[in-house]
């Protein structure tokens, strides 16, 4: 069974109550949970299938939409060795590469560790061009600006001082 939900909300959702996953036969089941949410949230997760007689490992992907269908996602995962090992065919045709980080919640602790910066980035980025918000320039004349002026056809000034 893989799941891939939007939040934590969603898992719960999906794995809890009379109608959801954990009420399904589930002893010798390995469940491959692939959301990009907080490690605790998997733990519990592993926790309640383990009761169950089943097995869980986080496996939590990065890449876009286009990766995803050329099997090309990059899989951080979280588990079991045998669980993982288990898991490691289907895995690796979906992930171009595929890293066992640790026990369950591993995978969800590396996913969000790579992220941080990422949105750091993006959110001094989006701040930085604020900055300049009230300036004749484009993002891409802002974003291509050195010291040395360079022309820059797409921006209405024409050149970036």
């Amino acid at each position: 069974m893989i799941s891939i939900l939007s939040d934590a909300k969603a898992l719960d959702q999906a794995y809890g109550g009379a109608g959801g996953l954990l009420s399904a036969n589930v002893p010798g089941k390995l469940f491959i949970e692939m959301s990009t949410v907080r490690p605790e949230v998997e733990k519990a997760l592993a926790e309640k299938i383990k009761a169950k007689g089943g097995a869980l490992i986080d496996c939590p992907v990065g890449g876009t939409v286009g990766p995803a269908r050329d099997g090309k996602l990059f899989g951080f995962v979280g588990g079991e060795a045998a669980d993982v090992a288990r898991a490691k065919p289907l895995l690796d045709q979906m992930c171009r590469r595929v890293e066992h980080v640790g026990p369950v919640g591993a995978g969800a602790s590396m996913k969000l560790a790579i992220n941080l910066p990422l949105l750091v980035f993006w959110q001094s980025f989006g701040e930085a061009l604020s900055l300049c918000a009230d300036l004749d320039w484009t993002p891409r004349a802002w974003w291509t600006s050195s010291p040395t002026p360079r022309a820059d056809p797409t921006s209405s000034r024409g050149a970036v001082p």
